[in-house]
């Protein structure tokens, strides 16, 4: 992948995006809808389907929520550990929300590490997202699959998937994540052949993105703090390509004092002291 698309999420955009996030608000505690009720039509998002209730759904399992904070941290060997485990039952037992959730979560965190390994987890997150018309699921499968085909260099469907996973939801909890990982497609289309910028406009269009996230991005909890801290860091790498090293530095700190305050490990961090010292910012 190319250098520059490490500023995907550490959370993933630290080096890469690393690092936005199946839970919510909700994050600290998930509920399962009403499994008789069809999802609510707010006007927002995309038009779900008609859900397939199928066997009685149980409430999402504590470890959805968890794994969610663990990815955003960075920690996705963690967030693997707490949904490879349980995804099987699930997926024997028939609890679509909770089984397309953990598939997605567990695609997003593979995808930081090898991206072919998050191919299977992602498709099946989009499969229980079509049958559930589940506005969350659908959202974390979209950006799931969409980060898959970010580690396999494939941009521009990406972003049609990261778009559709933004539409889904554009205000729920996951939708910064949707964000940010547009931008970082975008940022990766700014570049032709040998890695030269060919499409410089991709830079402003990835911007756009990652304002709207940060808009929406509170900072209160720490996983969400991490994800705010992505969001600058992915702003200095677009302010650097467009040789404002002033805004990219005051960018860059702002992201490490957000990684510190969300007690993210140096690893986390290693993307924007690389992007600092690239852009020779003062120490």
């Amino acid at each position: 992948m190319k250098k520059h698309s490490r500023t995907l999420l550490s959370l993933a955009l630290g080096a890469t995006m690393m690092m936005t996030v199946g839970a919510c608000k909700k994050s600290e505690e998930t509920e399962k809808p009403d499994d008789t009720q069809q999802p609510e039509d707010t006007g927002e998002g995309v038009d779900a389907p008609p859900a397939d209730a199928g066997p009685p759904q149980d409430p999402d399992p504590e470890a959805i929520a968890e794994a969610r904070a663990h990815y955003l941290l960075g920690q996705h060997e963690e967030a693997v550990g707490k949904l490879e485990p349980i995804l099987p039952d699930l997926k024997e037992r028939e609890q679509y929300r909770a089984s397309g959730l953990t598939a997605g979560w567990l695609a997003l965190a593979l995808a930081r590490d090898v991206a072919e390994n998050a191919k299977e987890p992602a498709e099946y997150a989009v499969s229980m997202g079509d049958k559930t018309g589940d506005k969350e699921v659908i959202q974390v499968a979209k950006a799931a699959h969409g980060a898959y085909l970010l580690g396999v260099m494939e941009f521009a469907t990406a972003l049609d998937d990261l778009e559709a996973a933004i539409n889904a939801d554009p205000t729920g909890p996951n939708a910064p994540l949707a964000m940010v990982l547009a931008g970082e497609a975008k940022m990766n289309m700014a570049f032709g052949p040998e890695d030269k910028i060919t499409n410089p406009g991709e830079f402003d269009a990835a911007a756009q993105y990652f304002e709207k996230a940060a808009g929406q991005l509170t900072g209160g909890e720490p996983a969400d703090k991490a994800l705010l801290a992505k969001v600058n860091e992915s702003q200095a790498a677009v302010l650097r390509y467009k040789n404002d090293i002033k805004g990219a530095c005051a960018k860059a700190d702002e992201a490490l004092k957000l990684y510190g305050e969300a007690g993210v490990s140096d690893f986390v961090k290693e993307g924007v002291n690389q992007l600092k010292t690239a852009a020779g910012c003062k120490k």
